[in-house]
């Protein structure tokens, strides 16, 4: 019920690691990270103290104000702003899809027609399907964050679409395993991490593609109102039995 979202909503908090990242590129765009904190009601010492937390609701907060003083929704991390409306624009392109593995390749094709220097794509290969995230040129290089950024609202997109926590066979990742490991398992809701892979890339059951879009237009007008604090905090039922089995293994 309500109730319990609220109390989940109060108990889930963001590492500062993911604060910091969020607030990195601001001075590139004379930004203040200290108003954009206090605009989004987190206290200043989460830039210092390595333990520090804050609410999800705080963070989505902080994203979304930090996203529109910068008038980029890649918050500075790629090298052609995502102006503000790209993201909805994408949700409009993909609306309108029947399966998920339909979303996900109009997804990708949406990322493609611009040159933003990060380009998604969607790949199936027997019983395999993995949304690879690679540079549009071989040479460039990206910051961490970036692909984190996308991954994981690819990831919660396609779970709002269908309406259910996606199970991922794993992560995988390009970058060296770090401390704050953990962070990513939690990220990708404690699916299978690994580092040092030849790709970026979302690793999905193929089956998964068939999964039936169960949202609509109406659905994405109130999902666009907090798209941030939605991809964060929303909790969905458990369905299937192969979800059903992790959450009892996790």
């Amino acid at each position: 019920g309500n109730s319990h979202e609220r109390s989940l909503l109060r108990e889930t908090s963001i590492p500062a690691s993911f604060v910091k990242a969020v607030l990195r590129n601001c001075e590139r765009y004379d930004i203040d990270p200290m108003l954009m904190l206090e605009r989004a009601g987190c206290q200043p010492d989460v830039l210092v103290e390595p333990m520090a937390r804050v609410s999800v609701i705080r963070f989505a907060k902080l994203q979304t104000i930090t996203m529109l003083a910068m008038r980029d929704e890649s918050l500075g991390y790629v090298e052609q702003r995502h102006l503000p409306g790209t993201w909805a624009n994408m949700c409009h392109s993909v609306i309108h899809c029947t399966t998920l593995g339909h979303a996900l390749h109009r997804f990708s094709r949406f990322w493609q027609m611009f040159d933003f220097g990060i380009d998604p794509y969607l790949e199936i290969d027997g019983e395999e399907a993995r949304l690879i995230v690679r540079p549009t040129h071989s040479e460039q290089r990206f910051e961490a964050y970036v692909y984190e950024l996308l991954m994981f609202n690819a990831h919660r997109f396609g779970s709002w679409l269908v309406r259910q926590h996606l199970p991922l066979k794993c992560v995988n990742l390009r970058f060296d395993s770090t401390p704050s490991q953990q962070h990513y398992r939690d990220m990708f809701l404690a699916q299978p991490v690994f580092f040092g892979q030849l790709d970026h890339a979302l690793v999905f059951h193929a089956s998964l593609m068939e999964l039936p879009i169960v949202q609509t237009p109406r659905s994405l007008t109130h999902f666009l109102r907090h798209p941030n604090l939605v991809l964060l905090a929303q909790q969905y039922e458990n369905r299937s039995w192969t979800s059903r089995v992790q959450a009892l293994i996790r």
